[in-house]
């Protein structure tokens, strides 16, 4: 294969010029040439073409070979000159080798041409290589140079004592000491003392041993005394046979960033303090409202019932009607601030839906009535999901109850039914009632907050504006969907959807231990209290709310009374009471967790029900209650029938698991026949 090469002849004589280009030829180059013979001629031709090679006659009629070479180094080629001549002589060859030739070859003995062109055209390409990568070296030690000074953290090289030999800017501006103060310390002496021996174990078991430290803090002192906190990364410095030499690392002042940690910690210590103080405002402001309601409720309905005059009826109704609304507002308020502060948590038991959906309609018998609708329950099936009975109760319930509120004539009617929702089968429950309807402007605000169809002073329905918010969310804590669809003046329907899990899962077992007390029994069955009257001590530090209680109950049981936890304890160590009903805040320096855990440590008290009777109302709450010995929960306020009804179920319990309530508490009379 020929070579190319591009010859540029200087040359008078047309029939030399062709010996030389013979002579390039029979050594296999393949040549582009160009013959020159003036001063212009070889000026322009330098200018507007590329050489690989100058082959050049020393005397010429009209031309010097002396001047082509100075026209030719004028330019800064770095491409071979070699003069071939006739009858140039040694001391000429000399001048022109000093004045930049590279060699010369006489016309008589032209087999040293091609050799010495081989020569400088590999020296030539060796020359261009050596320019091109010691332009590379210079620009890669400029952009290096310029990353070493303006980058932002501390660049630090020391040698193998850790005496300073070479730092940045941001370095010298770090510690406020010039590279000329460093070179006379160590950095020892720039790291508080007690860093050094932290500091030199690193040194030793990382970077003598690995080559690198990692990322790890220290301190600084700076040339004023003031010490503050940096981030290094430190290696080691190796010589040309892989001797350390010294050290080199990256330290970044961290000061904002320590700062801004303290800040951010602060603000989370102080975001759980206000949580905790809310959550302990939650549980006083329930505590403390549901007690006197209790009272308040309670004797309302005791006032009721013990009335002849209708007129008397009427403003005892007033009371009670009054006080729901009231209690209706204050959970829809507690519901909302469980929530915001995650005080919610799920207890996921098998729940059959239509008849969950059945018992809540049967609570608006009465109202339906009064209102003169028709109040329609949904068929039986036996669809079952695990969902939290008592968010879905709650969701249920609202949602009866704005539709009883905003129907004026009609009916409203619910249902349950499987259907497949976007690609997935999905338990549908739907609440339908004739009323009023929803705009569609309307239908976007209902979900939020404190928002109603009708606002303002002018608004026609009563509430708060919480209870579409609260099954909102209630609904997607359980991975649920609400919707609604409707028109004004032509009803509403709302759709609660839940997911059903895939076949194989199991449905219906509840995953966890339900608690007597918190079963709801279907139906209005009739009281059947044991035939002995039972002994019941209430402890309750509430006067009012001690005597409703017994009020009760007082028909159909022995009602002793203790204000405090140690007036029970005393009482309870006199005889052994078939059923304890146990406030849980009492004023006394022993509340009814700790009265609790020493009843159960009487003889005879181990398995007796000892029933919480309490304002404490939330999920994590009535956890903690009933892991603390006591075995039944009910939460005030609290009505005659559901009290009754638990201390029935917490009797009944314990007649199955001990001996008969004569040989208990030795009374042998029978109980009276229970009152309304």
């Amino acid at each position: 294969m020929k070579k190319l090469l591009k010859a540029l002849f200087i040359e008078d004589q047309a029939e030399d010029c062709q010996m030389l280009i013979d002579e390039l030829q029979k050594a296999g180059y393949e040549l582009i040439w160009k013959r020159v013979d003036t001063r212009i001629g070889l000026t322009e031709t330098l200018e507007n073409d590329t050489w690989d090679l100058i082959l050049s006659d020393y005397a010429m009629p009209d031309f010097s070979g002396l001047v082509a070479l100075k026209v030719f180094k004028k330019m800064e080629l770095d491409i071979p000159f070699i003069f071939v001549s006739g009858i140039m002589g040694e001391s000429t060859a000399v001048k022109a080798m000093k004045m930049g030739a590279n060699d010369y070859v006489m016309k008589g003995n032209l087999r040293r041409l091609v050799p010495a062109i081989e020569r400088e055209l590999r020296d030539a390409a060796i020359r261009r290589k050596e320019i091109i990568e010691e332009k590379a070296l210079q620009e890669s030690n400029r952009r290096w140079r310029e990353l070493f000074e303006n980058i932002r953290d501390g660049w630090v090289a020391t040698d193998i004592e850790g005496r300073f030999i070479e730092c940045n800017k941001a370095f010298e501006l770090m510690l406020g000491y010039s590279l000329s103060e460093l070179k006379e310390i160590s950095y020892q002496q720039l790291t508080p003392e007690q860093w050094h021996e932290t500091e030199q174990e690193i040194v030793n078991s990382k970077i003598l041993r690995h080559g690198y430290s990692g990322v790890y803090e220290k301190e600084y002192k700076r040339k004023n005394g003031k010490v503050f906190p940096v981030e290094l990364t430190s290696y080691l410095r190796k010589d040309d046979k892989g001797n350390p030499v010294g050290f080199w690392g990256i330290a970044r002042d961290i000061s904002l960033r320590k700062k801004m940690e303290k800040e951010l910690k602060d603000s989370i210590e102080k975001a759980e303090e206000l949580s905790q103080l809310k959550s302990c405002l939650l549980l006083n402001i329930s505590h403390e409202l549901r007690t006197p309601m209790n009272g308040i409720l309670g004797f309302a309905s005791l006032l009721k019932d013990q009335q002849s005059d209708p007129e008397n009826i009427e403003m005892a109704d007033y009371i009670l009607s009054s006080g729901k609304r009231l209690m209706a507002t204050l959970n829809s308020i507690l519901d909302l601030a469980a929530l915001e502060s995650d005080r919610t948590s799920l207890e996921l038991t098998g729940v059959n839906l239509s008849d969950s959906v059945n018992n809540l309609i049967q609570n608006f018998n009465d109202l339906a009535r009064k209102k003169h609708i028709e109040l329609i329950p949904c068929p039986e099936s036996d669809l079952q999901l695990k969902l939290d009975s008592g968010l879905l109760n709650n969701i249920i319930h609202h949602l009866l109850d704005n539709a009883l509120k905003f129907t004026g004539t009609g009916m409203v009617s619910a249902s349950v039914d499987k259907e497949v929702y976007h690609g997935k089968e999905q338990a549908v429950i739907r609440i339908m009632d004739t009323g009023i309807g929803i705009s569609e402007g309307q239908m976007k605000i209902i979900f939020e907050p404190f928002r109603q169809a009708s606002e303002g002073l002018g608004r026609i329905f009563e509430g708060t504006g919480l209870g579409l918010t609260l099954c909102k969310q209630f609904v997607e804590l359980m991975d649920g969907e609400i919707s609604v669809e409707s028109k004004l003046g032509q009803g509403s329907t709302f759709i609660l959807r839940f997911p059903i899990p895939e076949s194989g899962e199991k449905q219906g077992e509840s995953e966890r231990s339900v608690k007597l007390g918190e079963i709801l029994h279907k139906g209005q069955k009739a009281e059947v209290w044991p035939e002995l009257i039972p002994n019941i001590l209430i402890v309750e530090d509430n006067p009012l709310n001690c005597d409703l209680t017994a009020r009760f109950l007082e028909d159909a049981a022995l009602i002793d009374k203790a204000y405090d936890g140690f007036e029970a304890l005393t009482m309870a160590k006199s005889r052994v009471y078939d059923v304890v009903l146990m406030d849980i805040h009492l004023s006394s320096e022993m509340d009814g967790l700790q009265t609790t855990a020493e009843l159960r440590k009487l003889p005879g008290y181990e398995t007796i029900p000892i029933i919480a009777i309490t304002g404490y109302s939330t999920l994590k709450e009535r956890d903690i209650i009933l892991s603390g010995g006591l075995t039944y929960y009910i939460a005030k306020p609290f009505d005659k029938p559901s009290l009754r009804k638990l201390v029935m179920t917490a009797l009944a319990e314990s007649q199955t698991q001990s001996m008969p309530l004569s040989s208990k508490t030795g009374t042998g009379r029978s109980a009276k026949s229970p009152g309304a």
